[in-house]
């Protein structure tokens, strides 16, 4: 994995940094001159503050939001696409607590609100749901990144994110993980 450093400054209140041109061959596997792109996407300098006030709460975010179009050929951007996990276990718990609340509805209806049992098994379920929710998440993640693994060419270097990036108050960082890309982004942009 290389890390390419690309400094930046804050000017007139934009971030100002040199125009990046990336070397004409896929990102992944090194095919020549591929005609689809890769987009990624940064917010440098990001915060998010939330103000909560009793009759209103607001949430403002600012940052500098950076994209660039990494070239990156067909069959990479599909295993590309079949790592990115869009499940979080968020989305799953959703389901899960809906799930929780018509079994604890039930339980109320049956007249059980004031058992002990009834109340300890129902927390145990509820416990057991958001695990589920939790694990599920992460196996849906693993099963997309080995299914991203199966599609790779055999030049392919990463299955998951082939440009990821980063940043600090000085620099935008990328970490690429095919080295050969990575120099010659970092020779032709004069970053070595």
């Amino acid at each position: 994995m290389s890390r390419i450093r690309v400094p930046y400054a804050i000017e007139d209140g934009k971030l100002s940094t040199r125009q990046l041109r990336w070397p004409q061959y896929c990102v992944c596997c090194g095919a020549a001159a591929p005609d689809s792109s890769l987009r990624v996407q940064h917010a440098a300098r990001y915060s998010s503050t939330r103000d909560v006030n009793p009759t209103y709460t607001t949430t403002t975010t600012s940052g500098y939001y950076l994209n660039w179009d990494v070239p990156c050929c067909p069959s990479c951007l599909r295993h590309h696409k079949r790592s990115q996990n869009p499940v979080n276990w968020i989305t799953l718990a959703v389901p899960a607590i809906a799930v929780d609340f018509a079994v604890g509805f039930g339980l109320f209806s049956m007249g059980l609100s004031e058992n002990v049992i009834a109340n300890a098994s129902f927390a145990a379920f509820v416990g057991l749901s958001m695990l589920a929710a939790i694990f599920g998440a992460r196996w849906i993640g693993r099963t997309r990144l080995a299914q991203a693994t199966r599609m790779m060419g055999p030049r392919c270097t990463c299955a998951g994110p082939v440009v990821t990036p980063s940043s600090d108050l000085e620099n935008i960082y990328f970490e690429i993980p095919n080295a050969p890309f990575a120099e010659s982004f970092a020779s032709i942009n004069g970053l070595a």
